[in-house]
């Protein structure tokens, strides 16, 4: 099965895993967060099956949006 967008941490969001990553001493404080506000990532692979990386979509919709229009791209190129 191919691999699930996948959210970037961020300096500026204030989410439990980000703060440890970015540690409020080094990278100042913020208010603190229930969901993760870093870009998303995706992983793919191109017509030739090199693997592929898109970072710094904004939205997970935007990462599913470009997954949909990458693989069958790459599928049909393939066969």
């Amino acid at each position: 099965m191919a691999p699930e967008p996948e959210q970037i941490p961020s300096r500026t969001c204030g989410c439990r895993e980000c703060l440890i990553d970015y540690p409020p001493e080094q990278y100042g404080e913020r208010p603190p967060q229930d969901g993760c506000t870093g870009p998303w990532s995706v992983r793919y692979r191109d017509a030739n099956g090199r693997h592929r990386r898109k970072n710094n979509l904004r939205t997970l919709s935007d990462a599913r949006q470009f997954l949909t229009t990458v693989r069958p791209e790459a599928r049909r190129h393939a066969s």
